[in-house]
């Protein structure tokens, strides 16, 4: 218990040093005119790269530092937090959930709304690995096969990150357009509307985001150009299939959450493979 106490008091006494230390940093700055010209050191930024070494400041990203305009003080703003929004591969653990999580991406890379990737990098050879995967027989051998997928996988999503570090306000949406997973703001979650080729020919299976009790999820079947749409059979089901439709085509397809007759959420077009 006394060495409990110790290490408590330690812990006090070290954050009490470090915050003392910026506050003696902050009182003998001298303001200084243009003190956004990145070629000189300047004490705004000598302020705030030791505001952000302390031990005492945690989880912090941003510090905005401003002059009042006598230009005779430095206020220290409030402290933001800037989320970082990562894309991610969350395959299953089994072969063949691994298998159309490949196919998926694979899908998603044709895709040109926010980048266009070389088909090169998606197109027969990510497919002769995805078969080889599926082919693969005893634990090394699934395992070789996975990690041979997962580079060709990772090099699309390397490409995704980066249109998505570019675009702060759509990371989240190219992400998932992309069939990739989303990290961040507010940890990671699963792209819950997705689909799949149906069972019989001339349908595909859709799982639908979760919505509250007593929803009803409104289908629409947009054309290729993504201009027009059809309204396919209501929902109260997360899961449904569609039928009725051009094998072999990539059907584009969007869900609304109606609660109430009033629309809650629109999801964005995803494009399915159908049987």
């Amino acid at each position: 218990m006394k060495n409990v106490t110790s290490k408590f008091f330690l812990v006090i006494i070290q954050l009490i040093m470090n915050l003392s230390k910026i506050v003696q940093t902050a009182r003998g700055l001298t303001v200084v005119n243009h003190v956004d010209d990145k070629r000189n050191s300047t004490p705004m930024r000598d302020f705030k790269d030791e505001f952000l070494k302390s031990k005492f400041i945690t989880g912090c990203k941003i510090v905005r530092l401003a002059n009042d305009r006598s230009g005779n003080k430095i206020f220290v703003l409030m402290s933001t937090w800037n989320p970082i929004v990562t894309a991610t591969i969350n395959a299953p653990d089994d072969v063949e959930g691994r298998a159309k999580c490949a196919e998926h991406i694979q899908t998603a890379a044709a895709k040109t709304l926010y980048i266009t990737i070389d088909p090169l990098l998606y197109g027969t050879a990510l497919t002769d690995l995805i078969k080889a995967l599926r082919d693969a027989v005893g634990d090394n051998e699934v395992k070789h096969a996975w990690n041979e997928v997962n580079k060709v996988l990772k090099q699309i999503m390397a490409l995704v990150q980066a249109k998505m570090d570019i675009s702060p306000d759509l990371e989240a949406i190219i992400c998932e357009y992309y069939s990739f997973h989303v990290k961040g703001k507010g940890g990671s979650h699963a792209q819950v509307f997705s689909g799949e080729p149906g069972i019989n020919v001339g349908e595909i299976d859709l799982i639908l985001p979760v919505g509250p009790p007593n929803c009803a999820y409104d289908i629409k079947l947009w054309n290729a150009d993504r201009t027009a749409f059809v309204r396919a059979q209501a929902s109260d089901i997360a899961t449904t299939t569609i039928g009725g439709l051009v094998s072999g085509s990539m059907q584009n397809v969007s869900v609304c959450i109606i609660v109430h007759g009033k629309k809650i959420s629109e999801s964005q077009i995803i494009a399915v493979r159908v049987k």
